[in-house]
Protein backbone atom coordinates (compact mmCIF):
# COMPACT_ATOMS: atom_id res chain seq x y z
CA UNK A 1 0.00 0.00 0.00
CA UNK A 2 1.20 3.36 -1.08
CA UNK A 3 2.10 5.79 1.65
CA UNK A 4 -1.06 7.65 2.40
CA UNK A 5 -0.57 11.69 2.53
CA UNK A 6 -2.04 13.98 5.26
CA UNK A 7 -2.59 18.01 4.56
CA UNK A 8 -2.24 19.43 7.72
CA UNK A 9 -4.71 22.64 7.30
CA UNK A 10 -5.38 25.76 9.61
CA UNK A 11 -4.47 29.48 10.17
CA UNK A 12 -0.85 29.36 10.69
CA UNK A 13 -0.55 31.80 12.76
CA UNK A 14 -2.98 30.67 14.84
CA UNK A 15 -1.99 27.15 15.42
CA UNK A 16 1.42 27.34 14.90
CA UNK A 17 2.71 25.20 17.41
CA UNK A 18 -0.02 22.44 17.15
CA UNK A 19 0.65 22.14 13.51
CA UNK A 20 4.51 21.68 14.26
CA UNK A 21 4.05 19.18 17.39
CA UNK A 22 1.55 17.53 15.50
CA UNK A 23 3.24 16.86 12.04
CA UNK A 24 6.64 15.80 13.79
CA UNK A 25 4.45 13.34 16.23
CA UNK A 26 2.96 11.61 13.12
CA UNK A 27 6.55 11.60 11.43
CA UNK A 28 7.96 10.15 14.69
CA UNK A 29 5.37 7.54 15.95
CA UNK A 30 6.54 4.03 15.16
CA UNK A 31 3.24 3.07 13.98
CA UNK A 32 1.71 6.37 12.36
CA UNK A 33 5.44 6.76 10.64
CA UNK A 34 5.19 3.26 8.73
CA UNK A 35 1.82 4.83 6.88
CA UNK A 36 1.18 8.78 6.92
CA UNK A 37 3.70 11.44 5.30
CA UNK A 38 2.24 15.08 7.14
CA UNK A 39 2.44 17.77 5.50
CA UNK A 40 2.11 21.57 6.71
CA UNK A 41 2.93 24.40 4.37
CA UNK A 42 6.44 25.68 7.04
CA UNK A 43 8.21 22.44 5.81
CA UNK A 44 7.59 22.98 2.30
CA UNK A 45 10.76 23.35 0.28
CA UNK A 46 11.90 26.51 -1.76
CA UNK A 47 10.06 26.29 -5.21
CA UNK A 48 9.26 28.00 -8.49
CA UNK A 49 5.74 27.86 -7.72
CA UNK A 50 3.58 30.66 -6.07
CA UNK A 51 2.65 30.05 -2.61
CA UNK A 52 -1.01 29.62 -3.37
CA UNK A 53 -0.39 27.10 -6.27
CA UNK A 54 2.34 25.18 -3.95
CA UNK A 55 -0.09 24.65 -1.19
CA UNK A 56 -2.73 24.33 -3.53
CA UNK A 57 -0.89 21.13 -5.50
CA UNK A 58 -0.14 19.79 -2.23
CA UNK A 59 -4.02 19.51 -1.19
CA UNK A 60 -5.13 18.04 -4.42
CA UNK A 61 -2.28 15.64 -4.03
CA UNK A 62 -3.65 14.79 -0.33
CA UNK A 63 -5.56 11.05 0.48
CA UNK A 64 -6.35 12.68 4.01
CA UNK A 65 -7.37 16.76 4.89
CA UNK A 66 -6.85 17.29 8.31
CA UNK A 67 -8.46 20.92 8.95
CA UNK A 68 -7.93 22.66 12.30
CA UNK A 69 -10.17 25.37 12.93
CA UNK A 70 -10.46 28.24 15.66
CA UNK A 71 -11.45 31.76 16.11
CA UNK A 72 -9.37 33.35 12.58
CA UNK A 73 -10.35 32.85 8.99
CA UNK A 74 -7.14 34.09 7.96
CA UNK A 75 -6.01 35.97 4.99
CA UNK A 76 -8.30 36.92 2.59
CA UNK A 77 -7.87 36.82 -1.12
CA UNK A 78 -9.30 39.16 -4.14
CA UNK A 79 -12.50 36.93 -3.82
CA UNK A 80 -12.44 36.94 0.22
CA UNK A 81 -11.73 33.67 0.26
CA UNK A 82 -8.39 32.22 3.09
CA UNK A 83 -6.36 29.60 1.95
CA UNK A 84 -7.51 27.11 4.85
CA UNK A 85 -10.80 27.64 2.92
CA UNK A 86 -9.40 27.06 -0.34
CA UNK A 87 -7.24 23.93 0.69
CA UNK A 88 -10.32 22.21 1.72
CA UNK A 89 -12.28 23.17 -1.40
CA UNK A 90 -9.43 21.51 -3.30
CA UNK A 91 -9.04 18.63 -1.21
CA UNK A 92 -12.71 18.05 -1.32
CA UNK A 93 -12.38 18.70 -5.42
CA UNK A 94 -9.90 15.54 -5.34
CA UNK A 95 -11.75 13.39 -3.25
CA UNK A 96 -9.64 13.01 -0.23
CA UNK A 97 -11.14 12.21 2.76
CA UNK A 98 -11.78 15.26 5.11
CA UNK A 99 -11.42 15.12 8.80
CA UNK A 100 -11.75 18.96 10.63
CA UNK A 101 -11.89 19.92 14.02
CA UNK A 102 -13.51 23.08 15.70
CA UNK A 103 -11.52 24.72 18.97
CA UNK A 104 -14.13 24.78 21.57
CA UNK A 105 -14.06 28.39 23.23
CA UNK A 106 -16.08 31.01 24.31
CA UNK A 107 -13.79 33.50 22.31
CA UNK A 108 -15.39 35.98 19.60
CA UNK A 109 -15.18 34.07 16.05
CA UNK A 110 -14.85 35.79 13.07
CA UNK A 111 -18.02 36.08 10.93
CA UNK A 112 -16.44 33.57 8.20
CA UNK A 113 -15.83 30.92 11.10
CA UNK A 114 -19.40 30.71 12.63
CA UNK A 115 -21.03 27.47 12.11
CA UNK A 116 -24.84 28.17 12.01
CA UNK A 117 -26.75 25.04 12.92
CA UNK A 118 -28.13 24.64 9.11
CA UNK A 119 -24.07 24.71 7.60
CA UNK A 120 -23.46 21.92 10.67
CA UNK A 121 -26.26 19.80 9.15
CA UNK A 122 -24.56 19.89 5.85
CA UNK A 123 -21.76 18.99 7.27
CA UNK A 124 -22.78 15.99 8.95
CA UNK A 125 -24.72 14.87 6.05
CA UNK A 126 -21.49 15.06 3.91
CA UNK A 127 -19.82 12.92 6.51
CA UNK A 128 -22.40 10.30 6.14
CA UNK A 129 -22.65 9.87 2.62
CA UNK A 130 -18.49 9.61 2.58
CA UNK A 131 -18.87 6.56 5.35
CA UNK A 132 -21.83 4.74 3.14
CA UNK A 133 -21.63 0.90 1.56
CA UNK A 134 -19.41 0.86 -1.74
CA UNK A 135 -23.24 -0.49 -3.47
CA UNK A 136 -25.02 2.70 -2.26
CA UNK A 137 -23.85 4.88 -5.39
CA UNK A 138 -23.18 7.69 -3.10
CA UNK A 139 -19.35 7.72 -3.10
CA UNK A 140 -17.98 9.97 -5.86
CA UNK A 141 -16.12 8.53 -8.01
CA UNK A 142 -14.08 9.26 -11.23
CA UNK A 143 -15.02 7.05 -14.18
CA UNK A 144 -11.74 5.09 -13.85
CA UNK A 145 -12.12 4.50 -10.19
CA UNK A 146 -15.40 3.27 -10.90
CA UNK A 147 -13.70 0.55 -13.38
CA UNK A 148 -11.50 -0.69 -11.28
CA UNK A 149 -14.48 -1.04 -8.60
CA UNK A 150 -16.02 -3.50 -11.27
CA UNK A 151 -12.68 -4.85 -11.98
CA UNK A 152 -11.89 -6.03 -8.89
CA UNK A 153 -15.79 -6.68 -8.17
CA UNK A 154 -15.66 -10.74 -7.56
CA UNK A 155 -11.33 -11.03 -8.32
CA UNK A 156 -8.79 -9.62 -6.39
CA UNK A 157 -6.12 -7.94 -8.67
CA UNK A 158 -2.44 -6.50 -7.56
CA UNK A 159 -2.31 -3.24 -8.13
CA UNK A 160 0.31 -3.70 -11.04
CA UNK A 161 -2.63 -5.61 -12.70
CA UNK A 162 -5.14 -2.95 -11.56
CA UNK A 163 -3.14 -0.10 -13.57
CA UNK A 164 -2.37 -2.40 -16.31
CA UNK A 165 -6.51 -2.78 -17.14
CA UNK A 166 -6.54 1.30 -16.79
CA UNK A 167 -3.67 1.76 -18.85
CA UNK A 168 -1.94 4.27 -16.66
CA UNK A 169 1.74 3.75 -15.62
CA UNK A 170 2.68 2.75 -12.67
CA UNK A 171 3.53 5.83 -10.35
CA UNK A 172 3.07 6.93 -6.48
CA UNK A 173 0.51 9.06 -7.68
CA UNK A 174 -1.59 6.79 -10.08
CA UNK A 175 -1.22 3.96 -7.32
CA UNK A 176 -2.88 6.30 -4.86
CA UNK A 177 -5.72 7.53 -6.83
CA UNK A 178 -6.72 3.64 -8.01
CA UNK A 179 -5.79 2.04 -4.52
CA UNK A 180 -4.82 4.44 -1.96
CA UNK A 181 -8.31 6.42 -2.48
CA UNK A 182 -10.83 3.69 -2.72
CA UNK A 183 -9.26 1.66 0.36
CA UNK A 184 -9.65 4.68 2.12
CA UNK A 185 -13.27 5.56 0.97
CA UNK A 186 -14.29 1.71 2.15
CA UNK A 187 -14.86 0.70 -1.19
CA UNK A 188 -12.06 -1.11 -1.73
CA UNK A 189 -9.91 -3.41 0.47
CA UNK A 190 -6.78 -5.29 0.63
CA UNK A 191 -6.34 -8.90 0.99
CA UNK A 192 -3.21 -8.72 3.36
CA UNK A 193 -2.14 -6.46 6.26
CA UNK A 194 1.04 -5.83 4.89
CA UNK A 195 1.58 -2.90 2.88
CA UNK A 196 4.92 -4.04 1.51
CA UNK A 197 3.61 -7.25 0.22
CA UNK A 198 4.72 -6.26 -3.40
CA UNK A 199 1.83 -9.39 -4.43
CA UNK A 200 -1.01 -7.57 -2.46
CA UNK A 201 -4.40 -7.58 -3.88
CA UNK A 202 -7.56 -5.96 -3.77
CA UNK A 203 -10.90 -6.51 -4.21
CA UNK A 204 -14.06 -4.46 -3.84
CA UNK A 205 -15.35 -3.54 -0.36
CA UNK A 206 -18.46 -5.27 -0.25
CA UNK A 207 -17.26 -8.63 -1.48
CA UNK A 208 -16.36 -11.58 0.05
CA UNK A 209 -13.00 -13.31 -1.27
Amino acid sequence: MAEIKLFISSVQREFANERRQLCDYIRTDGLLGQFFVPFIFENMPATDLSAQKAYLTQAADCDIYLGIFGTQYGYEDEQGISPTEREYDTASAHFAHRLTYTLRTAAPRHPKEKVTEQTQKSIQAETKSNQVTPNSNQVRLTAKQRKVLEFCNETPHTAQEILDMLGVQNQNKTRQQYTTKLVLAGVLRPTTISRNDSNRKYITAHREE
